[in-house]
């Protein structure tokens, strides 16, 4: 009976509508209205992500009236053969109605298996999803930087990314800048980068910064506050002095999702230039949530 209930609430959806505010920089525009999507998990076979879901996901960011869709990781659970159904039945059809298209950075999931990250990216590609793997992008009046996932071999390339995106940024006079990262404990590195960059490029001020993350699923299951038992569940086991890798059960495993459980969803202000939002994704491992729907963002930036 637990265990339908949980099952259940994976179909739970939520359309959570956030404004981000920050100083002026050195641009001038308007406000730039996104969609944000983040961890589909799409597996038809394992039934990861309910199509009831996905469906009104798909329906809500095709009729918002939005700029531009960003969708940051895991587009599947390990197999990297369903992205293809999945970018071409579902996220294809939504670049007629989104004026700028849609733009993806990968997560931890698209490494699953040997060669899955260039499978994702060939069918994200093909389905005319721009997938921006370390490099940048001018998207309307703002400068969108593409992380690859901390897990891969080309992380050692992301603060070079941010750095080079930040100096097209100033010299186009770009109103804002938005970086896609899929795993929040990113977040305060790319502040500290970006921080360290204004102070050595004083002249002319960034514009403000919008950082948009996943991973986390929002913890998955919850307390009625909202706080994912694995905060406490991470609070014992760092207590008593256990890693990851003397780990063998995978509920304890979850608990070192992210090493700072501080970003486990919603919008948070880093600087005061500097925002983060962090979705808790569309899909769920272990088919199960509580007090944690599914959400996708629609950002007015």
């Amino acid at each position: 009976m637990v265990g339908m209930m949980l099952h259940r609430e994976t179909k739970q959806f939520q359309v959570r509508y956030w404004d981000v505010e920050g100083p002026a920089g050195n641009g001038s525009g308007g406000i730039l209205r996104i969609g944000h999507v983040s961890d589909f998990h799409f597996d038809p076979k394992r039934g990861t992500l309910p199509e009831c879901v996905l469906e009104k996901a798909m329906k809500e960011l095709g009729t918002s009236q939005l700029d531009v869709v960003f969708a940051t990781g895991d587009f599947v659970n390990d197999d990297p053969m369903p992205s293809k159904e999945l970018a071409d039945r579902y996220l294809s059809p939504l670049k007629y109605s989104v004026k700028h298209g849609i733009y993806a950075s990968l997560g931890n999931h698209e490494y699953k298996r040997r060669n899955a990250r260039d499978a994702v990216t060939k069918n994200l590609s093909t389905a005319g999803v721009r997938v921006l793997l370390n490099e940048s992008v001018r998207v309307g009046g703002a400068v969108v930087i593409g992380l690859d996932d901390k897990v891969s071999p080309d992380w050692v390339n992301a603060k070079g990314a941010v750095l080079k995106g930040l100096s097209e940024a100033t010299e186009s006079n770009a109103a804002k800048i938005v970086i896609l990262s899929h795993n929040p404990d990113t977040a305060d590195a790319i502040t500290g980068w970006i921080q360290a960059y204004e102070r050595s490029h004083p002249n002319p001020p960034l514009p403000p910064v919008l950082i948009l993350s996943g991973h986390t699923h929002g913890g998955q299951i919850c307390t009625s506050s909202g706080v994912p038992y694995l905060t406490y569940m991470r609070g014992v086991l760092d207590y008593l002095g256990m890693s990851y890798t003397r780990l063998r059960l995978t509920p304890f495993r979850l608990a070192f999702t992210v090493k700072k459980w501080t970003y486990v969803e919603g919008m948070h202000k880093l600087a005061p230039k500097i925002t983060l939002i962090v979705s808790r994704g569309l899909g769920s491992h272990a088919k199960a949530r509580l007090n944690c729907p599914t959400d996708i963002g629609i950002i007015n930036f």
